[in-house]
């Protein structure tokens, strides 16, 4: 992982939750109900959205390892169509963490009851044709195989970088 985005309170150690109750909220309690920290989420998540409010010009899409009660899944969504980073800061289940990975890709790290669904999310290449697009996505329902899709794609890294100031 290169840099964390944002992720849910839950999922910091008791040591760093306890830091965050004592400066963030100037607490050394640390009695929070569930609703305080939902709360928080909300609030940070936002903030996350703003700071990554950044326009990506050919269309960003999302692809997942799906962890599943029978084991993990490849999946890919074709009809995702964001052109904005912070439309990819979304999650379905109660905690979740959202970083750029090694690959300088944007993740999402979904956890459930079952498992972790890992969303990857990077930007088209400007010389993809819609055509060429629906090809890709038609390979893929058929082999399962996402290189030809990954060099298809670019990393969201550099807008990453440069929204957070990181190297």
């Amino acid at each position: 992982m290169i840099g964390t985005i944002w992720k849910s309170l839950e999922l910091y150690s008791s040591e760093e939750r306890k830091e965050i109750y004592e400066t963030v909220w100037d607490c050394s309690g640390g009695d929070f109900s569930q609703d305080d920290i939902e709360y928080e989420n909300d609030i940070y998540l936002g903030y996350a959205q703003e700071d990554l409010n950044v326009e990506v010009k050919n269309g960003i899409i999302r692809y997942a390892y799906l962890g599943l009660w029978d084991g993990v899944h490849i999946a890919i969504d074709p009809d995702f169509e964001a052109t904005n980073i912070s439309e990819c800061l979304t999650f379905n289940h109660d905690y979740a963490e959202i970083f750029m990975n090694e690959d300088n890709d944007l993740q999402v790290n979904d956890y459930h009851h079952d498992g972790i669904n890992k969303v990857i999310y990077r930007a088209w290449k400007g010389n993809i044709s819609e055509s060429k697009k629906s090809k890709l996505f038609n390979n893929f329902f058929i082999n399962y195989d996402i290189y030809p899709i990954l060099q298809a794609t670019r990393s969201l890294g550099t807008e990453i970088k440069k929204a957070y100031s990181w190297k």
